[in-house]
């Protein structure tokens, strides 16, 4: 199958189209600030993958204890789900968070 320059341009543009349709969705959350936001963002743009505490704490230069109160706060709001693997928590965008937003 050969995909020319202007289908991959098209699909680049949509992506990007749908991105920031996701920020603004995310943006207009109740009870969620623009950093918890942004973290929300962040993983669902790589929503196949988990962020443990520490990454987030790194990525948005905050400390362990306020990536924590954020993670468990999109938690407990359900946007996010969370796994324990062996001493260390992993969260996760949860399947259709942004249907949760009425």
């Amino acid at each position: 199958m050969h995909v020319t320059t202007e289908d991959y341009l098209s699909v680049q543009l949509e992506s990007k189209q749908n991105i920031k349709t996701t920020e603004r969705l995310i943006s207009a959350l109740p009870n969620v600030t623009k950093r918890q936001a942004d973290i929300l963002s962040y993983m669902f743009e790589y929503k196949t993958e988990e962020s443990g505490i520490k990454e987030i704490a790194d990525r948005f230069s905050v400390t362990y204890q306020t990536a924590r109160t954020d993670l468990m706060h999109l938690t407990d709001s359900r946007y996010l789900g969370m796994r324990k693997k062996g001493k260390a928590f992993f969260y996760y965008v949860r399947d259709g968070f942004l249907e949760n937003t009425g």
